[in-house]
C-alpha cells in the first residue's frame, strides 16, 4: 500500500494520469491513460525503488526494489 501511494503522488506530480494499479507475478504494475517517456531521474521513487517501463507496452510500468548493496560494477577493456 506504501507503494501504491508513492506511485500515485509521483505520476500526479507529473501529471500523468493513472488508468490502473494492479499486481502481476508478485510485482507491483501501474498502466497510464497514455503512452509516456519517463526521463531516468523521473524513474526513481525515492532512494529504494525505481520504476521500469515494460518493453511490450509503452504505456505500461512496474515497479521494482532497488538494491542496497553500495557495490559500484566498473566495466572496461584495457587495449
Amino acid at each position: 500500500m506504501f507503494a501504491e501511494n508513492r506511485l500515485k503522488e509521483h505520476f500526479q506530480s507529473m501529471r500523468h494520469k493513472i488508468k490502473n494499479i494492479g499486481e502481476t507475478n508478485n510485482k507491483l504494475v501501474v498502466t497510464l491513460d497514455s503512452d509516456t517517456y519517463l526521463s531516468k531521474s523521473q524513474c526513481y521513487l525515492g532512494h529504494d525503488m525505481f520504476i521500469s517501463q515494460d518493453r511490450h507496452n509503452s504505456n505500461k510500468y512496474s515497479i521494482k526494489k532497488l538494491s542496497k548493496t553500495n557495490n559500484a560494477s566498473v566495466v572496461f577493456s584495457l587495449k
